[in-house]
């Protein structure tokens, strides 16, 4: 979970000197503007402490991008405030702090009122103390937040303060603002550009689609993966190789995905390089700068969807919403079409399925004009979006894979650099990531920061390859954001994460207690979400974790007691229902009675899988 803490400065002294009343109100009304501001940003108001407010990014329902959501709901904070007028005269200020790490939500009292849910953890009381630091009308963010959104805002760095509560100082920043750059890759990239490995066929078809492009063939092609599996990293390579070329940008973002045409009116804003302070004539005498060859009326929409106006702009004659709709849609078509009669020109749109419905209209409808222009089209988007130009002539899909191991391996290398890994730990990073590049390097880098200070030791790789190995909080908001749009779905995948990585949907159905035909809507979920594959079993329907990572951030929300309990349900059900898999393989009961917190009946779960080892001769096994 993502933790604001917002609260007014020095209120005490403030009520002090005002009306009762007129105080009670402008607080009053800073609550509600908080409120406000939060629910357009996804957060829960969790609480009021005094005069401050605890805000949750994660929970009820994790989002993907929550540290983001928190920090720009915080700027939102910072300015309405600055800009409410008060009753009692007297200005109110506030300051926040924002943290992010691994919380638990429990109802303490026992009153069964979901809406009386208390935040434990370091999260809230490291919030709560980046607030006490911040100076008025300010912000900080912790390291773990300042990791998560990466360049994607403005910061500055305030070095290390010393914490109650905290052993060693602790690293913040302050928020400034939004950063100009919309690239979220770019944004979020750590350090020196990596080596792009298992990429050379996708790269070398995108070149030869550039040339033909070059020589009049228009092309597009969607580039479709999961996340993490370097779609942009492939884009920012081709842009890397054509630098010099016209490229013309557009970024969806999930905080947008309500507000039409964004990516669109945002590039039009970049590309012709508006600033905020500029006086409407400069920005409309810069626009038209790069719509030259619009008619009067089409550039006035185009304005008039920006928010500019001027004398010069033509008058819009009356005309039907649908009819307006589509003249200005027709008009961005032409804008871009008479750039690409000119020269050549590389157009991406990164991450469409966060696209308004809006820019995919206008996407379907540039797709029946790039045939004839020196244009290649490049969209990135996730499996899920399956849009209806795909089987239009001059359209090609590429599907990125994961990564080979001996590749994967050479990105663990590359990512630990002058950190020695051990074997063990190596070879547990490749089985957990499966070949995904962002989980190879995030996971390598958490373990790498461990090792240089001294949190996991060379020799004693076991301490980190457990069952519940902790997933990088760079990491957890995603993976948790897929679970919890699972529904009733999620409970399925938290306890198919405890029987393993593969299971038979015989077996789930026992543990859950529930039968095969109610289980079979939720699996097709899970199976549809791409978080589990379809396999063979020897017994019937058999599943497996699409990743190993997925399986770690279900296990990972379970409370101790509920993860020990679901582990004996399994052991039990197995011994129960499966007497033949539980002698042909006892280590299985085994591991799960250990889990469980059964030492007894684990020892000699163990004891009968050694002699069964050393019955077939595998005496390292038997060990």
């Amino acid at each position: 979970m993502t933790v604001l803490f917002c609260d007014v400065v020095g209120s005490a002294a403030l009520a002090a000197g005002a009306d009762p009343e007129e105080f009670t109100e402008d607080i009053a009304r800073f609550y509600r503007l908080t409120a406000e501001v939060v629910a357009s940003h996804g957060g829960h108001v969790g609480r009021l402490v005094g005069d401050g407010v605890m805000v949750y990014f994660g929970f009820p329902m994790a989002q993907e991008d929550d540290a983001e959501r928190a920090v720009r709901a915080a700027l939102g904070i910072l300015h309405a405030v600055a800009a409410s007028p008060t009753r009692s005269g007297h200005r109110l200020a506030v300051r926040i702090g924002i943290a992010t790490g691994l919380v638990v939500v429990a109802d303490v009292a026992d009153t069964g009122d979901p809406n009386n849910l208390d935040v434990f953890g370091e999260t809230p009381n490291l919030a709560a103390r980046l607030q006490a630091l911040a100076q008025p009308g300010t912000a900080l963010v912790s390291a773990s937040v300042k990791r998560q959104v990466g360049a994607l805002f403005e910061v500055r760095d305030l070095g290390t303060h010393p914490m109650k509560g905290w052993p060693d100082p602790v690293q913040v920043w302050q928020v400034l603002g939004v950063s100009p750059s919309l690239d979220r890759f770019a944004a979020r990239a750590v350090g020196e550009a990596l080596p792009m490995l298992g990429r050379a066929t996708a790269l070398d078809r995108l070149r030869a689609l550039w040339q033909r492009a070059q020589a009049g063939e228009g092309h597009a092609v969607l580039i479709s993966g999961e996340p993490g599996i370097g779609k942009s990293r492939l884009v920012a390579q081709m842009l890397k190789e054509t630098e010099g070329e016209v490229a013309i940008r557009y970024f969806a973002a999930p905080h947008q995905q309500g507000m039409a045409l964004q990516p669109v009116l945002q590039q039009l804003e970049r590309d012709s390089r508006m600033q905020p302070g500029d006086p409407p004539a400069m920005r409309l005498a810069r626009l038209r700068s790069i719509l030259p060859d619009l008619l009067p009326v089409e550039f006035a929409l185009v304005a008039e969807q920006m928010g500019l106006q001027g004398p010069d702009l033509a008058r819009i004659p009356p005309m039907p919403p649908q009819r307006r709709r589509e003249t200005l849609m027709l008009a961005l078509i032409e804008g871009l079409a008479a750039t690409a009669r000119h020269r050549p020109v590389l157009i991406v749109l990164e991450d469409a399925h966060w696209a308004d419905p809006t820019t995919r209209e206008l996407l379907a409808l540039w797709m029946d004009r790039l045939a004839a222009l020196r244009v290649l089209s490049i969209i990135t988007a996730r499996p899920e979006f399956v849009p209806p130009w795909l089987d239009l002539p001059r359209v090609e899909r590429l599907v990125l894979a994961p990564l080979a191991e001996a590749e994967a391996a050479e990105l663990v290398r590359g990512v630990a650099r002058d950190v020695p890994l051990p074997a063990a730990i190596a070879r547990d990073i490749l089985r957990r990531a499966d070949g995904v590049p962002l989980f190879l390097e995030e996971l390598t880098r958490a373990v790498a920061e461990q090792i240089a200070q001294g949190g996991i030791a060379a020799e004693k790789p076991r301490r980190w390859t457990t069952e519940r190995a902790s997933v990088p909080v760079s990491l957890h908001a995603s993976l948790l954001a897929r679970l919890d749009r699972l529904g009733d779905a999620r409970q399925v995948a938290e306890v198919a994460a405890v029987i393993g990585r593969e299971f038979d949907a015989a077996l789930l159905g026992p543990v859950l207690d529930r039968d095969a035909a109610a289980l079979a809507p939720l699996l097709e979920r899970l199976v549809e979400s791409r978080l589990l594959q379809r396999r063979a079993g020897a017994g019937g329907e058999a599943y497996r974790f699409s990743h190993a990572l997925i399986q770690d951030a279900a296990l990972g929300v379970l409370p101790r007691e509920r993860y020990r309990a679901l582990h004996a349900r399994v052991a039990d059900t197995i011994e129960a229902h499966f007497p033949g898999s539980a002698a042909a393989q006892p280590q299985v009961i085994a591991h799960h009675r250990t889990e469980a917190m059964q030492p007894e009946q684990a020892v000699a779960w163990w004891q009968r899988g050694a002699h069964l080892a050393m019955r077939r001769g595998a005496m390292e096994e038997a060990l």
